[in-house]
């Protein structure tokens, strides 16, 4: 048989599992607002991102990390990342958080299909080992996390098409090293026992 297959946009881009599916549970709650301030206006938000569930303003904020491929030197100011291709909200201007120092993006690279490159306005303070998680910072002289996760993202949601969400209260076996965006160690944390990592 030939020709290619042709990709459906609107159907979401599944890769690969990313927890023991069996085991989720739906908030029954109606879902809430996404805000969608610190997303791109395109792509998709997968399934199991980390959201922080805002009750006082019934809005769901996305928690955005990005976990670091290679050790990062203070000799330079470049960062390798994973790669989300399907999401791709680092951009010129982000702050990023090293947990003491807050990282200015100055530009991103995301020529390479396996990785992007992060060139931050600076040289970093402190070297960053392979496997760190980094969140969006609170802003540019608060190295707090902008939002902590105390819920995660039930299905895909296409950016330009849904603006509501649901929200995971519950699942097991989740595989860190498959999540499309990570969970950082203060996640985990808020998260308890309600969140299995594997």
């Amino acid at each position: 048989m030939s020709g290619k297959i042709k990709w459906d946009e609107d159907m979401p881009p599944v890769e690969h599992e990313v927890c023991d599916e069996s085991t989720i549970y739906r908030l029954n709650d109606g879902g809430m607002d996404l805000d969608k301030s610190n997303l791109p206006a395109q792509g998709w938000l997968p399934e199991l991102a980390p959201l922080y569930r805002d009750k006082v303003e019934r809005k769901a904020r996305v928690c955005l990390r990005v976990k670091v491929l290679e050790k990062a030197e203070t000799t330079g100011a470049t960062i390798k990342i994973k790669k989300n291709k399907f999401c791709q909200f680092v951009k010129a201007g982000m702050l990023l958080s090293d947990g003491t120092s807050v990282i200015t993006v100055k530009s991103v690279d995301t020529s390479n299909e396996e990785y992007d490159v992060i060139t931050a306005s600076k040289n970093l303070t402190a070297a960053i080992e392979a496997g760190t998680v980094l969140p969006e910072a609170k802003g540019e002289s608060d190295a707090k996390a902008k939002y902590t996760a105390n819920f995660a993202s039930f299905g895909w949601r296409k950016m330009d098409d849904e603006d509501t969400i649901a929200f995971v209260g519950r699942v097991f076996s989740v595989l860190e090293d498959e999540l499309y965006i990570p969970f950082t160690e203060e996640d985990k944390e808020a998260l308890g026992d309600r969140f299995m990592f594997i």
